[in-house]
């Protein structure tokens, strides 16, 4: 088995990856301090309905460049 070697494919960083890495480490945090405070049942609960919520706004599309628009000729 000398000479084998194993790769792994990382993948490529986009600019959606860094806001969405903040915004599951606050959604921990805040899952935690609330599990931490209270009872960990609660901290679950919260961390559910912050999933669905980012799951339901980062489904939809992003929004498109407008295209280059050609301005009108005046009539003679």
């Amino acid at each position: 088995m000398a000479g084998k070697t194993i790769s792994i494919r990382i993948p490529a960083w986009t600019t959606n990856l860094l806001p969405n890495v903040l915004g599951l480490l606050g959604l921990t945090a805040i899952c935690l301090a609330l599990a931490f405070l209270t009872d960990w049942r609660w901290g679950v609960g919260l961390g559910g309905v912050f999933a669905t919520i980012l799951a339901v706004v980062m489904s939809f599309p992003a929004e498109a460049k407008p295209a280059a628009v050609t301005p009108l000729k005046k009539a003679p």
